[in-house]
């Protein structure tokens, strides 16, 4: 891959439609087959509700977004 690409090992998915399109249903199948995902949506939740931060692996050390429960 050369010296300025690195393969990373997590995958992040924003899906933004039309209603009716079967994006929470995909999220959830993937959910339910992912070890480590974490399922969740807007509605509901107030602005600090949803929230994220930022953190280093504790392995890996490298920067990690994780949802913040």
């Amino acid at each position: 891959l050369g010296e300025k690409h690195r393969v990373r090992g997590d995958i992040n998915v924003l899906l933004c439609g039309d209603p009716g399109t079967a994006k929470s249903q995909f999220l959830k199948y993937m959910e339910k087959i992912g070890p480590r995902a974490i399922f969740t949506t807007g509605q509901g939740a107030s602005a600090v509700g949803l929230t994220a931060y930022v953190g280093k692996h504790p392995t890996t050390k490298e920067w990690t977004v994780e949802a913040d429960i």
